[in-house]
């Protein structure tokens, strides 16, 4: 098979499975009471209902989510470190974009999720898919 091909592949099923392990992760969280996430913009207006313990699952969701999607990117691809570190791109940019409708509120939640739930996520899926296809 072509490499282009392959990695595309990866890419696009990396991005899909690690879609589908953050929207599983994200809607069975925890949400505080009176907090309304059946629209973004009610998310947003009971955002301050959230203490530091419910946001920790969005992170791990985030987390978990880039990191199942950039090692499944890896282990497909022949560019292995292109693919995860395109779809740790990918998630990056849902984050950043989420963060910019949410106006960085939590600001520490926002800071924390962007710098360490993406790219560190995407080079260790990458460093795993790496070692177990040996």
């Amino acid at each position: 098979m072509n490499t282009t091909v392959k990695t595309i592949i990866g890419i696009v099923a990396g991005f899909a499975i690690g879609s589908f392990v953050n929207r599983t992760i994200v809607s069975n969280c925890p949400i505080p009471a009176g907090a309304d996430v059946s629209t973004i913009e009610t998310l947003k207006n009971t955002l301050h209902l959230y203490g530091f313990n419910d946001l920790i699952y969005p992170f791990l969701a985030h987390a978990m989510g880039t990191f199942v999607g950039a090692f499944v990117a890896a282990f497909i691809a022949y560019k292995k470190m292109v693919a995860a570190q395109v779809v740790s791109f990918m998630f990056f940019l849902g984050g950043l974009y989420m963060a910019f409708y949410l106006d960085f509120k939590p600001l520490e939640f926002s800071i924390i999720d962007l710098l360490f739930a993406y790219f560190p996520m995407g080079i260790l899926g990458f460093l795993v898919a790496k070692k177990v296809s040996k």
